[in-house]
């Protein structure tokens, strides 16, 4: 399921405007008119650069006529992940997970997600070629054979080739499966390995940078140790549900530019008793 990730706030008015124009009759003229003239040039045989403006206009007016249903479509998309994302961080909603809970063990967020570590992608090797006895491999050969024998006997001389491997090591996926956050761990359940880490342990949380991954910091962690999240998401879910300080991210604005008394205006987060109205 596709959620809101970096989407534009639009105001009321401008998305009333927008949509108002989709409906609007009278809009068709922009593409409509310079058509019908570019087929009228067509059929007598008009000159040329009359026959590409007339083409040109048409392009034009037919970009102008589809824009605000665009706009409506992107925002209506927007709106739609938005309310998704919130009716799944409230805290009446019921989440599954498929590893059975502890007593008064509460679920903050749940989704697929993949598992990173760093590993050996490679080598990079680093030679280095040195010739050894040229000096006195040419004397010989030009005191027994003249000058000819002088460049035989330095093209003869041992070649010694030394080289350096350099292990490279990068952040890549090594399992899929979904990851759970819950009032007492964060569970990993991937298919090849099964990670659970005592919500206490977790000494910091940061995120990668340009990713969606997150850090869970915490004695015995694997270098590179990160998980996918969705963004949005996973902060809504630990303020709504988990309330926990350490786990909140900076979330894209919701597509519309409410009034603060709204309760779609989840933007600011800072109101704890409006984020649990």
């Amino acid at each position: 399921m596709t959620f809101v990730s970096n989407t534009t706030a639009f105001t009321r008015e401008e998305i009333e405007i927008e949509r108002a124009k989709t409906t609007d009759a009278r809009r068709h003229l922009i593409w409509t008119v310079p058509i019908f003239l570019t087929i009228i040039f067509i059929a007598f045989r008009a000159p040329e650069p009359l026959l590409l403006i007339g083409i040109l206009v048409s392009i034009v007016g037919c970009t102008i006529f589809v824009r605000p249903g665009q706009q409506v479509k992107k925002y209506d998309t927007a709106a739609a992940s938005w309310s998704e994302i919130l009716k799944r961080s409230h805290p009446n909603t019921i989440l599954s997970v498929n590893f059975p809970l502890q007593h008064n063990e509460s679920i903050f967020y749940s989704e697929p997600s993949e598992r990173f570590e760093e590993r050996r992608t490679g080598q990079v090797i680093d030679t280095q070629t040195r010739t050894r006895n040229a000096v006195r491999s040419a004397a010989v050969g030009g005191i027994l054979f003249g000058s000819a024998g002088m460049i035989v006997g330095g093209g003869m001389a041992r070649r010694h080739t030394t080289g350096t491997s350099t292990d490279v090591y990068n952040v890549v996926p090594v399992d899929h499966g979904s990851l759970a956050i819950t009032s007492d761990r964060i569970v990993f359940l991937g298919s090849h390995q099964t990670v659970d880490i005592a919500t206490s342990r977790v000494m910091r949380f940061s995120t990668v940078e340009g990713t969606d991954r997150v850090n869970f910091e915490y004695a015995g962690r694997t270098p590179g140790e990160s998980y996918t999240v969705n963004p949005a998401l996973f902060n809504l879910c630990m303020v709504r549900r988990g309330k926990d300080q350490r786990f909140q991210i900076p979330i894209p604005p919701p597509p519309l530019d409410l009034d603060a008394n709204d309760p779609i205006a989840l933007q600011s987060l800072r109101n704890q008793k409006e984020l649990d109205a």
